[in-house]
């Protein structure tokens, strides 16, 4: 597995206790995610490229993002050896279906889905899950406890660094 990004970093910060250097800018989609992104994915895979070639080595996604076929267009976009220079960022939390155990901040949730998502993005780590939104019906120190039991994986974590994004009125 890769120790992190080794180049391609334009004015790098390092994130807080880490070598790892992020991009300025980033390759993500602001968006409804509820509507499609761009269905071609070759089109949609140069994009990637181009960003790549130009410096970018953040890439920023989420499962939820067009039921998630945006992580399998970034997973085909990295393939072929480009994976161990960027930094991959994936989220949880959006509805994946009618089912509402199929969403959320859940132990259960999370489990399922960084499994879903390391597989829609045909890699073996993520550098940084985030979870989306706060979830009022789940315990925090559950959410919590789940993200430090993968990032804490004993030979692989699945994730190296997690991150709760959204704001709260609690």
């Amino acid at each position: 597995m890769s120790a992190g990004i080794r180049k391609g970093a334009i004015h790098g910060i390092p994130p807080p206790r880490t070598n790892r250097c992020f991009s300025q800018q980033a390759l993500s989609r602001r968006d409804d995610v509820r509507r499609p992104g761009n269905p071609d994915h070759d089109d949609s895979i140069r994009i990637i490229h181009g960003a790549l070639e130009a410096g970018i080595n953040f890439i920023d996604t989420a499962d939820v993002y067009s039921a998630g076929e945006s992580e399998e267009i970034v997973g085909k976009a990295l393939a072929g050896g480009k994976r161990n220079d960027i930094v991959l960022a994936t989220k949880v939390h959006g509805p994946m279906g009618d089912d509402p155990n199929r969403r959320g901040n859940s132990r259960r949730w999370i489990i399922q889905e960084v499994e879903n998502s390391l597989r829609r993005l045909d890699t073996d780590w993520i550098d940084l899950y985030q979870i989306h939104r706060p979830e009022p019906n789940t315990d925090i120190e559950e959410t919590l406890g789940v993200l430090t039991d993968l990032v804490k994986a004993e030979q692989d974590p699945l994730h190296r660094f997690f991150h709760v994004s959204g704001s709260s009125d609690r």
